[in-house]
């Protein structure tokens, strides 16, 4: 016996096929025979999951004379034309009735299935559809008008929650079709919309942000059921795409990092001579390093194939997802090496992390270049360090080639006044008067001069930094430390006298 949901769901299904066979049908002189198989075959399908046998073995007879009009064993006659009309407002009945199905309802189908096998050709064969002619864009175009028409209905009406069961069971179905990743980006839209749903709280009302993203979200499905239906591709780099992209970039949640990291020990006490531990424990199977070692590598290997998506990566929508998932990936990694005391993986990771894009073919190589380092079997970490320290500050700018100059602004200069050339004698006059205004000068100096006492004494404390300015100073010095890894004694020293400097303020 079909559950009550399963018969909802293809009363639903069954109505979006009939109205397309309906339209096909008469569609005048010209019988798009690819169209018509599909969505037979689609209502097939449906019907035959519902268990709704009747259905399904008027779908395929209907099939059988769609391709015979195709292979031209039949004549596509204003006959025929209105006996599947006929057929469409059976079938149409005999849907509505599938949940209590009658004896009555068995003898009409039986005449309709007996009626339709009449117009079949002697010899039937079912030849194999061409590939345009499958059914995968005419189940996904109708799949996907369906989805916008629930999106829509949901938001013009938010407190029905019912509605997102619909639109979740619905996404489900159409990422199962193994057709959909022939047309980018609904697979992934799909999946966007379906996570975005899920979150939304039972009683929350909808944001500016979600109601954008699904408003969004319904204009990509219903231009791509559109498309679909009438060339049978979906053209990934269209306005709708662009505002879903831009819609789910202020959406996305903030990267959360791992709640598991690690934290070195030796974090957790002060930087003097000890003693710290209390009682020293037994000695790991496994060095600290082994174990980063073995780690960095699954890490590494996932950035390899975020980077590789990131180069093939076309419409917009999956370009924003993709650097969405390196930034928070290569935050994650940041984490993860510095709660292993990796301080060069850490600033390298991070400096990537802090990237805004990842559409420069310079950009993925050089983070393509950080994880081919990171899973190199056989280095030690510090040669791992080292070989990522050699271009760190060069790694993330445009290299540019020999011998070109970047081409710069030319700032004019400013037009100096022509002045009148000056002879001998006019020469000598104006010298002999400047050095007589030269000497006027110890009479009437320019300016006060001003008296400086060599043997002043300057207060020692106003050398010193205090306050903010002391707070300042110590900051740099912990992350100097933190950086290189190393306590200096006599930075360590200072960092003290700072404190006490910025507490007496």
């Amino acid at each position: 016996m079909t559950s009550p949901e399963l018969l909802r769901f293809f009363h639903a299904e069954a109505r979006e096929y009939l109205d397309a066979v309906e339209g096909l049908a008469e569609s005048g002189e010209s019988f798009e025979a690819g169209a018509f198989v599909a969505a037979s075959r689609a209502l097939r399908g449906s019907a035959t999951m519902a268990r709704v046998p009747r259905v399904a073995e008027i779908a395929l007879v209907m099939e059988r004379l769609a391709n015979a009009v195709r292979d031209g064993e039949i004549e596509w006659t204003a006959s025929l034309r209105r006996d599947l009309a006929d057929t469409v407002v059976e079938l149409r009945r005999l849907v509505a009735t599938s949940s209590d199905w009658s004896p009555d309802d068995e003898r009409r189908a039986a005449d309709r299935l007996a009626a339709l096998r009449s117009l079949l050709p002697a010899r039937v064969r079912t030849p194999a559809s061409p590939p345009t002619a499958g059914t995968t864009p005419i189940f996904i175009a109708l799949q996907a008008s369906a989805i916008a028409s629930d999106l829509e209905k949901f938001l013009l009406n938010p407190v029905d929650r019912a509605l997102i069961d619909d639109v979740v069971n619905r996404l489900k179905s159409l990422r199962g079709i193994a057709g959909v990743a022939d047309h980018p980006p609904l697979g992934e839209v799909a999946d966007a919309v379906e996570r975005a749903l899920r979150e939304l709280a039972p009683d929350a009302f909808l944001s500016e942000a979600d109601t954008e993203l699904l408003t969004a979200a319904a204009g990509v499905f219903r231009r791509a059921s559109s498309e679909l239906r009438s060339r049978g591709q979906f053209e990934r780099t269209t306005s709708e795409v662009d505002r879903f992209a831009r819609a789910a970039a202020v959406s996305a949640s903030p990267p959360s990092l791992d709640d598991s990291a690690i934290v070195r020990i030796e974090e957790l006490f002060f930087t003097d001579a000890g003693p710290h531990l209390v009682q020293r424990g037994s000695a790991p199977s496994r060095s600290a390093e082994m174990r980063f070692r073995e780690e960095v590598v699954t890490r590494a290997e996932h950035l390899r194939r975020l980077v590789a998506e990131a180069r093939v990566a076309m419409d917009p929508f999956t370009r924003e997802r993709v650097r969405r998932d390196l930034k928070t990936h290569l935050a994650r990694l940041d984490e993860f090496a510095r709660s292993y005391g990796a301080q060069q993986v850490a600033s390298v990771v991070g400096e990537a992390a802090a990237l805004d894009a990842f559409t420069d073919e310079a950009v993925l190589d050089a983070v393509e270049a950080v994880a081919r380092i990171l899973t190199t079997p056989g280095i030690p970490l510090d040669e791992m360090e080292r070989r990522l320290a050699v271009g760190e500050r060069k790694r993330w700018t445009p290299v540019v080639p020999p011998g070109v100059v970047p081409a710069s602004t030319p700032v004019p200069a400013p037009r100096q006044p022509v002045r009148p050339m000056r002879s001998g004698p006019d020469l000598q006059a104006m010298l002999g008067e400047s050095i007589t205004q030269l000497a006027s000068l110890d009479e009437i100096p320019l300016a006060e001069p001003v008296r400086v006492d060599d043997d002043a004494i300057v207060p020692v404390e106003s050398l010193l930094f205090r306050g903010s300015a002391a707070l300042d100073r110590a900051r740099t010095l912990r992350d100097d430390m933190r950086r290189s890894g190393v306590v200096d004694p006599d930075a360590l020293q200072e960092l003290y006298d700072l404190l006490d400097l910025a507490r007496a303020e």
